[in-house]
Formats: C-alpha cells, structure tokens, sequence
C-alpha cells in the first residue's frame, strides 16, 4: 500500500542555480570528460550539480551559478541559460511507495502563482524556483503546512 502525501520539510540551499540546456549535437565535444569528472566527483563546495539527457535533442546541467562552463558549450543557437534560480530541497530519503509529495508541492506553489521547475533523485525532490518568487514560495509552502528552513545570513 502506498503511503499517502503529508507535509515534509524543504531546506533551501545557499547557492543559487542555474538551467543549462545544450544540444545533443555539440554536447560530447564542449564537455570534456575531466571537466565532467571534476564536477561530479571532486567539486564538493557545489550543493547541487544534475546532467540529464532527456531526448535526442536536448541535454539538460542545473548546477552552481557561479560555475563556469566550457566556453563552446553555448556556442550554437539550441543552448541557453537560465540564471537566478533558488533551489528547495526536500529532506529525504523518501520512499518511492510515498506518492504525491511533488504534486502536492506544486499544486501549492502553483496556488500562488509560482512557477517551478522540478528535479528529482534517488533520494529526494528538488524544486526551484527564481530568485524573485523566492519570498513568495516559503510563505505558500510554510501556509500548506510544511517546514521551510531558510539559510543563515551571511
């Protein structure tokens, strides 16, 4: 029996995010397999790096704002990037028979008129949001009734 949805506790992360999307095409020559090691297994002041290749078209990085990509890798009209994200993590692990915890995050979020964009792994569901929506996401999640924890100031 899957267990039904409840609150749950986000934390949102210090660094801000960036969306990255490159073509399939020029993927494997604008990053380079060091680049890609370094970033997945050595960069760790990096709270959230994700590659996903979802289609033949598109190759998808979230990763650290400041982190810089290899100069070709936006050098063809199908790249773009998408800066200023705030980054929503959902304490975890969660079991996979758990259902609707991203539905419900996103009806909520949605209610308020926030829009989102939506990761998942293994262990856990991200949800972020840009930076000026920031505000308005903690009081919509914290009004249905789930624990937002803020960062320290700096």
């Amino acid at each position: 029996m899957a267990q039904s949805e409840a609150s749950v506790t986000l934390t949102v992360l210090t660094q801000l995010a960036k969306v990255v999307r490159l073509s399939t095409t020029r993927a494997p020559q604008c990053l380079p397999p060091a680049w890609l090691h370094q970033q997945l297994f050595s960069a760790r002041d990096h709270e959230l790096f994700s590659i996903t290749r979802a289609s033949n078209d598109e190759v998808s990085i979230v990763c650290n704002e400041q982190l810089p990509l290899p100069a070709e890798a936006l050098a063809d009209d199908k790249s773009c990037v998408e800066m200023g994200w705030v980054v929503f993590r959902v304490h975890g692990p969660l079991p996979f028979e758990m259902v609707g915890v991203m539905a419900r995050l996103a009806g909520c979020l949605a209610t308020a008129s926030v829009s989102m964009f939506a990761m998942s792994t293994y262990d856990t569901d991200y949800i972020l949001v840009k930076q000026v929506a920031r505000d308005k996401a903690v009081a919509a999640l914290r009004e249905d009734g789930n624990t937002v924890l803020l960062p320290a100031p700096a």
